[in-house]
């Protein structure tokens, strides 16, 4: 059996891994943000135009498709917390990009191995926890394969121009991110045309880049004047295990990387300092189509760290997604050509086996355990008999987040209204004098998000004689008040 039958074999593998992983995990609970973004998305239809624009720091392109997916419900009637896990299969659309990404890569680029770009692509953390995550980042990753296959590909200009343009449009109205790695593409071709001096494909680079920094206008412009939406940056700050835990994340690519290149330098030892043989590596096809997908990763890397630090924060790990095919692509390339070596099979087992494991060992953990229980705590909170009794929600001192955020989040499952405080305002003297009017309502205090709550329910079992007890949501990764838990008085 040669070595692309084993990778074949291989990607079947992976592939049943991850599709019995979305099967067993597709009725998993929402957690926190995707919760949030259905009632964002839910909220368009109370807005003006404006308020559309700037009631998230994020574009409303994809607020406004899950809308369209929640009238659809509506439409069939089947609009209610139990039907609306079936908003994940927005995530279908992917299937689109994915499929052109393939059918360019299979009849153009006689350099690059498909089954080792495929295995790998579908082997990240990003590609099994997003394709069940109800947010823009599956949609953006699978877009982002596209326009770089295009770029790869050396038809931006030409055959997929048109396809480039629509694609790049949608990755900048889904994500910044998504504008940015099409910018950093388009500005790579415009200084790779000028060299070579076909200004006339610099003209078409110079025409989409103009059209992508007008959407950006468009869709960003009012949040970027919004004070509100400013003050939401003040989480992100700029911290190295961002980019740890992007290689975490993507972890089958970075060992491929090491893979590869180790075992391909390794076998050109020999040569490697020879002066004619670099000079004819970097004429060669592998050095003019790894350029391709590695120079734009450069240029956007630049420009948000340019950004982060003299504006404001912009890089968190979920955003590096957009560069997680660029990576992919060269791993692609460097397999075509390890493939070649002689006696590489059982290398490639090793690897491949590698891989599996990860695949399975740990991304497919992801995909079938919700990290938050929310509506399981929001059922369990929100009572029929508790319309007048106030409930406390785990701020941790983040009192902003109940506005912002926690109120919004309730209105998605909630079938009763309750009011709702901060935890960190609750005086508990004067609660434990007016504790009897809690009798009727079996939840105190709840919680999702935000740690903390352990300690806060210690302290305070010290300081009284009620005796608070936490339950925590079922169906989590790990039990704690940050997946979802309730407090309730002990009662004897």
């Amino acid at each position: 059996m040669n070595e692309k039958k084993i990778i074949q074999i291989f990607l079947f593998f992976n592939f049943l891994i991850f599709f019995y992983g979305y099967l067993e995990g597709f009725f998993k609970p929402y957690w926190f943000d995707e919760v949030l973004t259905i009632s964002l998305a839910e909220n368009i239809k109370n807005l003006s135009i404006y308020e559309i624009f700037t009631q998230d720091t994020h574009s409303p392109f994809f607020y406004s498709i899950l809308f369209l997916f929640i009238e659809i419900l509506n439409f069939l009637e089947l609009k209610n917390s139990d039907y609306l896990i079936y908003l994940r299969l927005i995530n279908l659309i992917s299937i689109i990009p994915i499929y052109f990404s393939y059918k360019i890569l299979k009849e153009n680029s006689a350099n690059i191995n498909l089954e080792i770009t495929f295995l790998l692509f579908i082997s990240s953390y990003f590609f099994f926890f997003f394709s069940l995550d109800l947010r823009m980042y599956f949609i953006l990753l699978s877009f982002s394969l596209l326009i770089n296959v295009i770029n790869i590909n050396n038809s931006l200009e030409t055959s997929h121009k048109f396809l480039f343009l629509i694609s790049s449009i949608i990755l900048s109205m889904l994500h910044v991110f998504g504008l940015t790695i099409s910018v950093s593409i388009l500005l790579y071709r415009f200084l790779i045309n000028f060299y070579f001096k076909n200004y006339k494909n610099c003209k078409i680079d110079f025409l989409f880049t103009i059209i992508l920094l007008i959407i950006f206008i468009l869709f960003y412009g009012p949040s970027l004047v919004d004070s509100e939406n400013m003050q939401m940056f003040s989480w992100v700050k700029n911290n190295l295990w961002y980019y740890r835990v992007f290689i975490e994340w993507t972890l089958n690519s970075f060992i491929s990387l090491f893979f590869f290149s180790f075992f391909i330098l390794f076998n050109l030892r020999t040569n490697f300092f020879n002066f004619n043989i670099l000079k004819k590596f970097f004429k060669s096809d592998f050095f003019k189509l790894s350029s391709r997908v590695i120079f734009p990763s450069i240029i956007l890397m630049i420009t948000t760290l340019i950004i982060s630090f003299v504006f404001m924060p912009v890089i968190t790990y979920r955003n590096l997604v957009v560069i997680l095919p660029n990576i992919i692509l060269v791993n692609g390339l460097l397999g075509f050509y390890f493939l070649k070596i002689k006696k590489s099979k059982l290398i490639i087992l090793s690897f491949l086996t590698l891989i599996t494991f990860i695949n399975f060992n740990s991304y497919y953990q992801s995909m079938i355990k919700s990290e938050q229980n929310i509506k399981w705590v929001i059922d369990n909170t929100f009572e029929k008999n508790c319309s007048d009794v106030p409930v406390y929600y785990n701020d941790a001192g983040r009192k902003s987040f109940l506005n912002l955020y926690v109120k919004k989040t309730v209105q998605v499952y909630a079938k009763y209204s309750r009011p709702i405080e901060n935890l960190s305002d609750l005086n508990p003297d004067e609660f434990i004098r007016n504790h009897k009017k809690f009798k009727n309502c079996k939840t105190i205090i709840f919680s999702f998000h935000i740690s903390k709550l352990e300690d806060y329910i210690k302290e305070l079992n010290k300081k009284n004689g009620i005796d608070f007890i936490i339950d925590y949501a079922p169906n989590v990764k790990t039990k704690n008040s940050k997946s979802g838990a309730i407090v309730k008085i002990k009662m004897n």
